[in-house]
């Protein structure tokens, strides 16, 4: 048996292995049945064969028989203990080891033998399975006389139900099978743990539940004993209820309001029939991944009512439909509520019922996923997904969906994305969370497309889907440049989801081809084409400037990823997707032979039809039919034909395309290129000068050029592509003739200046064109003698500055507007202007600070500058954070500032807490704790709380910050994803909705382990949410709370109350729990939710506060604590600075308390106290490699820092001893990309810098192992 595989039976194998490790422990058990001696044991020997030695052999003892090869493991062998009976000390592979064990064997019977490891080097010997089977030889007294002893037999083991639930249970015991071969048995006594429970050869005894291992011992009339063993169990009973909903929905098998009593964790099958105009749902009370099978074996543990939930079928014609109600919208009816509260169905104008996805099992319905691929799916957002589904106890997903769909198409700059959630099912809840009564249902459209780069201009894109047309004109690219979502007919109460509102997203979408699986809309592990749009635009398509790249102006694709369950019982029968005709490109056909008509090929091979097949294809011209085949070859004259192709599929759907064919005389004419005019000068003064022409640019599309013309006036000069000539001195006009092989020409012309002796020409040219002006002027010619010296000048349009002269030889200063230049050869000179942006400064609140460059000015700097900011706070402030800076920036009171558009950049202070005398609570007049709170920040919320101890928390807005996680009420959540943000690198901004949906000011978290679980506290100290109806970020919805959640597993029971007290840093809860379970604890408290912030100081506020801070002064500099590590506290205003269960069994059996005071918190200062004993601000200590700052008492990995990153990121981890460690990333599909610690380390804490400048942007995993301890977190590389 092995201490690493407790549950692991090892009953076949050819091995038997010993060994002595920590955490590795093996053992080795042999069981022989010795009968036929005919006389006393004189000796015995076990015999054991050497399979694998080179170590210490073990030692053997005598156990106990309670035992079966077929199920020994680990956790429930036979204790190895008592008198030893031998080692064989060092083996060595392939002999023989012996071991007296003749103290053991008192004659026939069964016994049992265990062999324990004495060293940390295993040892195997050969099992009854191999080829030298363990033995045990006996040699015994063969002569007459002496009595036999007898042999006992206790009878089978049994295993019996206490189906009165009374807690015990009646047993017969049976030793008939006894015998004395030389005598008579003349008493049996049964014994259990030594204590006699009965005597007789067939005695009943009442056993309670559990597992009883009882001896039985006979003697017979010589004196003579024996002994043998039986095993009873006794299993508790449970108890299940079968019911119905609704009533008349459907019979079930066992009967609906019959009780079942069968044994506990015994299979029964249960049955759902539905009565006509119904069908068959999901179960209730039984685990949720089983919930809708109509038949289903089920393993009972506890008590349990069991539910069969039917769904009446939708309405026939001429029941109640959205038209019969007098409603003009698409979606025709919706189904009964059902159990949880949401409609059972919606059928859409086609007719088609799709259910409420609530099997976390099926693949193919993602209840928690608007979209299907999304790979954060975890369907721990149940609260227990193994336990049944149920809105009470708040175990059901937060959002779920009838039908979901999404396309993903590639743009220049990364992607465009299309969700769509067809009724998503949420609960509007102040806190978010599960409870019945606030189910909500609305449709939802998302845009989000990556456009390129651009600013200074307003681009139009439109995005074409199946449920409309959508137009945006866009001021500047880059990442999510277009991000948009549309909700519609947010109900409570379902009352009006008949209504036009729903025909946003009607009918729904599905796989054309009648190729989805049976009993769903699509697969969504899979993308396909898809019909249902009632535009018949089955496409996601986004068109605008370079969206594809350059001079690309449209994406798009058919490729769909759907998911939906269709009602059992209705039936998909969506309407004929028409065929689409190809009739394939337009052509320009050259007559080659001059004949005046060309012979033409046209096909329709590229026409479709994605539901069906094309049955007929008709090609005609004017109204005139042509032909009935796929390929039409007609023969054309010159000029421009039409064509028409019409198509028709197997349902006489129609489809019409037109081409054009244009005949031509000849071929396309090839394209000459004389090059650039240029200048040369008669050095000589010969009155001539020798230049090359260059032709080689000039090409033809559609065949080759066989001849070069240069000419002059008419007069033929070179036939060559690049020839030498001699020109006189003067200006010269060359035409350059091409010829194709078709006999087409092109033309094109060069000016060369051939200039005497000592003149030179300048051409002078702006870049970019209509940047600015130059003197002389940009395009001009101009002619200078030798030495001449003159003033060029450069003047910038209007948002542009002047950068540099390029190309002159003799400029005197080519960074200067305005500079001389000398000519001394020909030149083309080129004045380069640079783009300008504006940088406006400014303050929040105005006189909170002043702002390097000054606020309430603009200054001006070119594109791609790098601009220092720098904020200084006015006395009574502090300096809190920038805005039109990324957030990764944004709390350094000096930073960058990137100029790549016109910026406006604020410096956003905060005003200290009132001083004594000032504005405060007691002021106020109010008798709550919390002191004072700061004047409302730019985003909405206060910029600070202060509590009972003077303490002042910022609301923290900074991504980059691992001390201050602002989107996280529990600070270790390793759930916390930067993209919760629209753009995580743009600017933090509320009227764009670039905001954390949640933040927080203080937050604490803090678990320990029970005996089936653990405990966790979370601490939420000014929880910052948007209160909006579609739960997203809006201005005016800003909404502060506190909250206390306590959840806790506690040992399984049922049938009795237990009392739970939890003692917290702010109080005591009592628990009245009627039964255990995983969260069988699940509590949440919230208090003063307010908006608008005016009344935060009353005593509503008094569950949290003040804030807990890390104790000895050992908090990081301008923080209350570091969340990645945990630390004791102070701070609660009991002295109950620690978070205790007490209860039943909670640790354990009697163990009846389990505690922890370690805490994680984050809360950053906003200042230092009056007596200056915190610091605030400044960015946390880093903890370099190796380095230790105390002994942490558990492993922990910490998530990356930062995150998204690119592309260094920190990795940091806890070790509480010295360990081994291993620390590896792997991409998404759990390939191994790079290994980053692979070595042993000392305990403390560590971190490391993982550089992913290698690898693709992507979500990654990081894998830390450290001996039995195995964390994984995901990390996000945004290059």
């Amino acid at each position: 048996m092995s201490q690493s595989k407790v549950n692991r039976n090892f009953g076949v194998k050819t091995n038997l292995r010993v060994m002595e490790k920590s955490g590795k422990r093996t053992r080795t058990y042999l069981k022989f049945v010795v009968s036929g001696l005919g006389g006393s044991v004189q000796s015995a020997t076990l015999r054991l064969h050497v399979q694998r030695g080179g170590g210490d052999g073990g030692t053997v003892y005598q156990v106990a028989n309670s035992w079966s090869e077929n199920s020994i493991n680990y956790n429930n062998a036979p204790l190895i203990g008592g008198v030893e009976l031998g080692r064989p000390g060092s083996v060595v592979t392939g002999q023989y080891v012996d071991i007296d064990v003749t103290s053991a064997i008192t004659g026939e019977g069964t016994y049992s033998f265990g062999i324990r490891g004495n060293s940390r080097q295993s040892v195997d010997y050969d099992s009854r399975e191999s080829t030298f089977p363990p033995e045990l030889i006996i040699q015994v007294d063969a002569g007459g006389g002496s009595n036999q002893p007898p042999v006992a037999d206790a009878g089978a083991d049994q295993v019996v139900t206490d189906m009165d639930k009374t807690g015990d249970e009646t047993v017969t015991l049976d030793a008939s099978g006894s015998f004395d071969t030389d005598g008579t048995i003349v008493s049996y006594t049964w014994s259990e743990n030594g204590t006699t429970i009965a005597t007789g050869e067939t005695p009943t005894v009442t056993l309670g539940i559990g597992v009883h291992n009882i001896d039985l011992m006979v003697t017979d009339d010589a004196g003579q004993t024996a002994t043998d063993q039986v095993v009873v169990t006794v299993v508790a009973a449970i108890s299940f209820t079968m019911d119905v909903y609704p009533p008349a929905g459907g019979l079930t098998n066992p009967t609906a309001g019959t009780v079942i009593t069968v044994p506990a964790n015994q299979v029964v099958t249960i049955t759902a029939t539905p009565n006509p105009g119904y069908v068959f749902g999901y179960w209730t009370g039984v685990p949720a991944i089983e919930a809708d099978q109509q038949t289903l074996s089920l393993t009972m543990a506890t008590d349990a009512v069991v539910t069969a939930n039917f769904i009446q079928l939708p309405p026939a014609p001429g029941e109640v439909t959205a038209a019969s109600l007098g409603y003009s919208g698409a979606i025709q009816a919706y189904g009964p509520p059902s159990i949880f509260g949401f409609p059972t169905y919606v059928t859409d104008s086609r007719g088609i019922s799709l259910i409420h996805g609530v099997n976390l099992n099926d693949p193919l319905t993602p209840e928690a996923l608007a979209n299907p691929n999304d790979p954060f799916f975890d369907p721990t957002l149940l609260s227990d997904p193994y336990a049944p589904l149920d809105v009470q106890a708040g175990n059901f997903f937060e959002e779920s969906f009838y039908f979901a769909a999404d396309a993903l198409v590639p743009t220049a700059a990364g992607r465009a994305l299309l969700t769509i959630a067809g009724g998503e099912a949420v609960f509007f809840t102040p806190d978010l969370s599960v409870q019945d009564g606030f189910q909500t249902l609305f449709n939802r459209l998302r845009f989000r497309v990556d456009l390129p780069n651009f600013s200074g201009e307003t681009r139009t894109y439109v995005i074409t889907h199946p449920y409309g047309v959508e137009t945006f004109e866009v001021t500047s690219g880059g990442p999510n440049a277009i991000n948009h979502t549309i909700d519609t007919a947010v109900e409570v109460g379902f009352n009006s989801i008949l209504d036009g509102t729903w025909a946003s997203i009607d009918p729904f979408l599905v796989w054309t081809g009648g190729e989805a699986p049976v009993g769903y809309i699509g697969d969504p592990n899979f993308e396909h084409p898809v019909t249902g749009s009632p535009y018949g635009t089955n496409f996601f398509r986004i068109e605008g400037p370079d969206i594809g790249g350059p001079g690309i102006d449209y994406v798009q694709t058919y490729m769909f990823t759907v998911s939906g369950k269709v009602l059992k019982g209705a039936v998909i029968t969506p309407a004929n997707e028409p065929p689409v005709a190809y009739a394939g490109p337009d052509q320009k056909v050259p007559d080659n032979d001059q004949s005046g008509s060309e012979l033409v090929q046209l096909s329709g091979s590229g026409s479709f039809d994605v539901d069906g097949i094309i049955t007929s294809y008709q090609w005609s011209q004017g109204g005139t039919v042509l032909s009935n085949s796929i390929d039409l070859t007609v023969n054309l004259p010159l000029g421009t034909h039409v064509f028409e192709l019409t198509v028709t599929d197997d349902q006489g759907a129609s489809h019409t395309d037109a081409v054009t064919v244009v005949v031509r005389t000849g071929n396309e004419p090839p394209v000459a290129v004389a090059g650039e005019d240029f200048a040369v000068t008669d050095q000589d003064n010969g009155g001539n000068e020798t230049v090359t022409l260059d032709a080689s640019q000039s090409s033809d599309s559609d065949g080759s050029i066989v001849a070069y013309t240069w000419s002059e006036g008419g007069v033929t000069l070179a036939t060559s592509a690049t020839p030498t000539l001699t020109l006189s001195v003067g200006t010269h006009v060359l035409d350059l003739t091409v010829r194709d092989n078709m006999g087409a020409t092109g033309t094109d012309q060069i000016t060369v200046y051939v200039n005497p002796k000592d003149v030179y020409t300048l051409f002078m040219e702006a870049d970019p064109p209509g940047a600015g002006t130059t003197t002389p002027a940009s395009g001009s010619v101009n002619f200078y003698s030798r030495g001449d010296k003159f003033t060029i000048t450069a003047t910038p349009a209007s948002g542009w500055v002047f950068s540099e002269w390029v190309g002159g030889t003799r400029i005197t200063d080519p960074t200067s507007a305005s500079t001389l230049l000398e000519m001394r050869d020909n030149q083309k000179v080129i004045a380069r202007f640079t783009k300008t942006f504006d940088l406006t400064m400014a303050v929040f609140p105005a006189g909170g600070g002043t702002t390097t460059p000054a606020s309430g000015t603009t200054g001006t700097f070119l594109s791609g500058d790098v601009v220092t900011v720098t904020a200084t706070p006015a006395p009574g402030y502090v300096f809190g954070y920038w805005t039109g800076v990324p957030p990764l920036d944004a709390s350094a009171s000096t930073t960058t500032v990137t100029m790549d558009a016109d910026k406006t950049v604020t410096a956003n202070f905060i005003q200290l807490p009132p001083a004594p005398g000032e504005v405060t609570a007691a002021s106020l007049g109010y008798s709550g704790a919390l002191q004072a709170y700061g004047p409302v920040n730019i985003f909405g919320f206060p910029s600070y709380v202060t509590d009972s101890n003077g303490l002042s928390l910022v609301h923290g807005v900074n991504i980059n910050d691992p001390l201050t996680p602002e989107a996280l009420a529990n600070p270790n959540d390793p759930a916390f994803d930067p993209t919760l943000l629209p753009d995580p690198f743009a600017p933090l901004d509320v009227t764009t909705g670039n905001f954390f949906e949640e933040s927080f000011y203080f937050s604490a978290a803090a678990q320990v382990a029970t005996a089936t679980g653990t405990a966790d506290l979370a601490v939420a100290g000014g929880e910052a949410v948007f209160f909006t109806p579609d739960f997203s970020v809006q201005d005016g919805f800003q909404t502060l709370f506190n909250r206390l959640r306590i959840r806790v597993d506690l040992p399984e029971f049922s049938g009795e109350t237990r009392t739970y007290v939890v003692t917290h840093p702010y109080g005591v809860e009592t628990f009245q729990v009627t039964s255990g379970g995983r969260r069988a604890i699940n509590h949440t408290v919230d208090s003063a939710v307010e908006v608008g912030f005016n009344s935060i100081l009353d005593g509503s506020w008094a569950p949290i506060d003040p804030f807990l801070v890390w104790t000895g002064n050992q908090a990081p500099p301008g923080y209350v604590g570091d969340p990645n590590f945990d630390h004791t506290v102070t701070g609660s205003p009991y002295g109950t600075n620690f978070f205790r269960i007490e209860g039943p069994d909670i640790g354990g059996p009697g163990v009846n308390m389990v505690e922890t005071d370690l805490f994680s918190i984050s809360g950053k200062l906003l200042t230092a106290p009056a007596n200056g004993a915190m610091t605030g601000g400044g960015a946390p200590p880093a903890l370099e490699a190796g380095e230790s700052s105390g002994v942490p008492q558990e492993y922990g990995l910490h998530q990356n820092y930062p995150n998204p990153f690119n592309p260094v990121t920190t990795i940091r981890y806890a070790l509480p001893e010295e360990q081994r460690v291993r620390l590896a990333v792997y991409n998404m599909l759990g390939q191994q990309v790079a290994v980053i610690v692979d070595e042993r380390q000392p305990a403390g804490y560590h971190q490391v810098q993982f550089d992913g400048r290698d690898l693709a942007s992507g979500i990654y995993l990081y894998k830390l192992e450290a001996g039995s301890f195995v964390g994984v977190k995901k990390l996000i590389l945004l290059k």
